[in-house]
C-alpha cells in the first residue's frame, strides 16, 4: 500500500501517512509487558514498518483503545496508559488513534482520555519526539455538539483531532446523515480551538465493496468537496491499489485538496438550508425542504508570487435522485476589504479546473453551470464612518441546474491579501 502511494502519485499530493487500525496487536509481551504485533501480519514488527515507511518519505499511524479490550476484542491501554505512550513514541509512528470500547465504567472515559494524554506529552518531552492524538471520545457523548467538551478535548486530554458523529458506511444513507449531522450543529462544531481538528471519518472515494451499495462517481466528489470545505482530515478508505482513474482523480484534486488545507484551518460557514444559517435569518429563505444547501468559507490562494484572499464556495444538492430534482441556488454575499484595491481577480470551477467567465460593474457573466455577478460599490461613506475609504463588493453566485447528489465547487479570487470578511449573505 505505501508504495502504491507514492507510484500513484498520492503522497505527492500530500496523503503521506499509512494508519493501521484495530486488529494489528498480539496481546503484551509477558516480561515488559509492552504491545506485541500480530507475527503473521506484522513478522519484522512495527519499528521496521516505520523505517519502511520513512525510507519513502511516509510516515505510520497506529490504532488503540483506552478501555481493556479494543473494539474488536484486542488488547487495550487500559492501566497502561504511560508504557504505551512511550512504546509508540519509541516505534517511531507519528499519529495514534484512541478508540473507547470495553470501559469498565462509561464515566471513566474522560479520565482514560485525559491520563493517556498526559502520557503522551510527558514521553514528548523526555524524547523531544511529538506525534498526533486523535480521539474518539467525542463520539460516545452522543449527538448533541453544544454539550461536547471541546475545551476538555484540548486543554485537558491533549487531542488534535477528534471523531464527531458515528462511523460511516459505504452508502450515501450514512454520508447523507453524516452532512446532516454538520448541517444541524456547524455552528457548535466552529468552537473548536485552534489548530485542532472535527474528523468527519475516512473518505469512501474510490471503495468498490459490495457492501450497501457504495458510492456514485457525483457522491464521491459531493463527499471529497464536503471534506474540503470542513476541513476534516482526509484519510482514504479505498485500495489505491485498484482504484479506478476517474475516482483517483477526485483524490488527487490539488485545487479542491488546497481548499482543505488551507493555512487557516477555518471550517466553512453554512449559509443556506442548515440550522441557524445566516441567508435563511436574513431573507426568511429555507432550503431544507429542498436539500439545498450552499456553505462559504474565506480561504488563503497561494502563487509563485504572493498569497490572495479567496472565498470558496460549495452549493450541495442533497436529493438522493429518487424522484427528477434537478437543483439551482444563488448565493448573494457583500464583503470588503481593508484597503482600497482592485477587489476581483480569477473565479475558477475546481472540478472542470475551468476559469468561470467572471464581470465587473454589474455585466452578468454565465456557463452552463454558473452564474456569476460581481458590483463593486464605493458608497459616499463606508462602514467604519470615513469617506470612500473601503470598497464593498456584491457578488451574486448562481449554481445552476445540480442533478441529484451532486454539488458544484467554486473559489473567487481577489486581487489583495486581505482576508475576506463577508458582510451580508441573503
Amino acid at each position: 500500500m505505501a508504495d502504491a502511494l507514492v507510484e500513484g502519485g498520492f503522497a505527492q499530493a500530500g496523503y503521506t501517512q499509512v494508519s493501521i487500525d484495530d486488529c494489528w496487536s498480539n496481546g503484551r509481551d509477558p516480561n515488559t509487558r509492552r504491545l506485541r504485533a500480530d507475527p503473521d501480519r506484522f513478522p519484522h514488527g512495527i519499528p521496521y514498518l516505520v523505517q519502511y515507511m520513512e525510507q519513502r518519505n511516509l510516515t505510520l499511524g497506529i490504532y488503540a483503545d483506552s478501555g481493556r479490550k479494543t473494539c474488536a476484542n484486542f488488547e487495550g491501554t487500559y492501566g497502561y496508559e504511560e508504557l504505551d505512550a512511550e512504546t509508540f513514541i519509541q516505534w517511531g509512528v507519528s499519529y495514534v488513534k484512541m478508540d473507547a470500547c470495553n470501559m469498565p465504567d462509561p464515566t471513566f472515559r474522560t479520565r482514560m482520555y485525559t491520563r493517556f494524554g498526559d502520557a503522551l506529552q510527558q514521553a514528548q518531552r523526555k524524547t523531544g519526539i511529538g506525534l498526533i492524538y486523535s480521539c474518539s471520545w467525542a463520539v460516545y457523548f452522543g449527538k448533541n455538539e453544544s454539550t461536547r467538551p471541546l475545551t476538555g478535548l484540548y486543554h485537558e486530554a491533549g487531542c488534535n483531532t477528534w471523531r464527531n458523529f458515528h462511523d460511516i458506511g459505504n452508502s450515501w444513507k450514512s454520508l447523507y446523515s453524516i452532512i446532516m449531522h454538520w448541517a444541524d450543529y456547524w455552528s457548535d462544531l466552529q468552537k473548536k480551538p485552534s489548530g485542532t481538528f472535527n474528523d468527519a471519518d475516512m473518505l469512501l472515494v474510490g471503495d468498490m465493496s459490495n457492501d450497501h451499495g457504495g458510492l456514485s462517481v457525483e457522491q464521491a466528489r459531493l463527499q471529497f468537496g464536503f471534506w474540503a470545505m470542513i476541513a476534516s482530515p482526509l484519510f482514504i478508505g479505498a485500495d489505491v491499489r485498484s482504484m479506478s482513474p476517474v475516482y483517483r482523480d477526485i483524490l488527487l484534486n490539488q485545487r479542491v485538496i488546497a481548499i482543505n488545507q488551507d493555512v487557516s484551518g477555518r471550517q466553512a460557514d453554512c449559509v443556506l438550508g442548515c440550522s441557524g444559517a445566516p441567508a435563511e435569518s436574513n431573507t426568511g429563505k429555507m432550503a431544507a425542504s429542498t436539500n439545498l444547501q450552499v456553505w462559504f468559507k474565506s480561504v488563503t490562494t497561494t502563487t509563485t508570487t504572493s498569497n490572495k484572499a479567496s472565498m470558496a464556495i460549495a452549493f450541495f444538492n442533497l436529493n438522493n435522485g429518487s424522484t427528477p430534482n434537478n437543483q439551482s441556488a444563488t448565493l448573494n454575499i457583500t464583503y470588503q476589504f481593508s484597503a482600497r484595491r482592485s477587489q476581483i481577480g480569477e473565479c475558477f470551477d475546481l472540478w472542470s479546473a475551468s476559469t468561470v467567465d467572471l464581470c465587473n460593474q454589474g455585466r452578468g457573466g454565465s456557463s452552463e453551470y454558473w452564474e456569476i455577478r460581481v458590483v463593486r460599490v464605493d458608497d459616499d461613506t463606508d462602514f467604519d464612518g470615513n469617506t470612500k475609504d473601503d470598497p464593498m463588493v456584491h457578488v451574486s453566485v448562481a449554481a445552476l441546474n445540480m442533478p441529484p447528489t451532486c454539488h458544484r465547487l467554486l473559489r473567487i479570487d481577489s486581487h489583495s491579501d486581505d482576508q475576506i470578511q463577508p458582510l451580508l449573505f441573503s
